[in-house]
């Protein structure tokens, strides 16, 4: 799915993610997949460049959720913030809600992505 790298842009990801997860029976994990995928996508369209584009698969419970932009030079970064920062924790919550994370830097783009555990024996599928 594209996305417009502007401030709808966390909410188109949420109401996609919603369907998706509610279409393929995976919702143990929708609220992680939602906050999850909402903060990769704010990180992209505000650090980022170009379109941002959200992807979504599943694989026997294990839900991948993959954000891509066109920024090759900036790469995530885990903050440290303290309690009077108003932002930074972004990266930590995913940490936090999923299994794995990270990144891969291709020839003319990113992509940031997280994996979670629903353990519902899903198919392959997305």
């Amino acid at each position: 799915m594209d996305l417009a790298a502007v401030s709808d842009a966390p909410g188109q990801a949420r109401a996609e993610i919603r369907s998706t997860l509610t279409e393929w029976g995976l919702l143990p994990c929708l609220d992680d997949a939602l906050l999850i995928a909402s903060e990769l996508v704010t990180n992209a369209a505000r650090h980022g460049q170009g379109k941002v584009k959200l992807h979504i698969q599943a694989n026997d419970g294990l839900v991948r959720i993959e954000v891509e932009d066109q920024s090759i030079q900036q790469f995530p970064q885990r903050r440290s913030p303290t309690d009077a920062s108003t932002g930074g924790r972004g990266l930590i919550l995913v940490e936090a809600l999923s299994e794995r994370w990270g990144w891969d830097n291709g020839t003319s783009s990113k992509t940031v992505w997280a994996e979670i555990d629903c353990s519902s024996g899903s198919p392959v599928l997305g």
